[in-house]
């Protein structure tokens, strides 16, 4: 087989297939396409995060016990967090709706299963 038969053939299929829709749909569309999904994909994900410097106070229960020290004279940044439940208070029951309408107005964002979800 000679080099001038491979090219030919390949010279052919190419200008042969650069013409068609399809080709040129697969070969310049289809990634256009992929960009343009990841990059809305990309800004609706970034949309979607809590920002949490939007929030005056920000309550967390600390039941196991890992935060040792006040949060709020740790640093300046955190005066913002506000200790819900010590380890050793138990939460409000479910039937108990006035103790928990008092926990949600007056705090801005309230994380029910931080330790569960390892959001600290």
């Amino acid at each position: 087989m000679s080099w001038q038969k491979i090219w030919l053939v390949m010279r052919r299929e190419y200008e042969f297939n650069f013409r068609r829709p399809s080709f040129l749909f697969s070969a310049f569309g289809v990634p256009a396409l992929t960009f343009v999904a990841m990059f809305f994909i990309a800004q609706f994900t970034a949309d979607r995060e809590t920002n949490l410097q939007a929030y005056q106070q920000v309550g967390y229960i600390d039941q196991a016990g890992i935060v040792t020290a006040d949060v709020r004279d740790m640093d300046a940044d955190y005066a913002g967090y506000v200790p819900v439940i010590s380890p050793d208070v138990t939460e409000p029951a479910e039937d108990d709706s006035a103790a928990r309408t008092a926990y949600f107005n007056e705090l801005e964002a309230y994380a029910a299963q931080q330790v569960a979800a390892g959001d600290l």
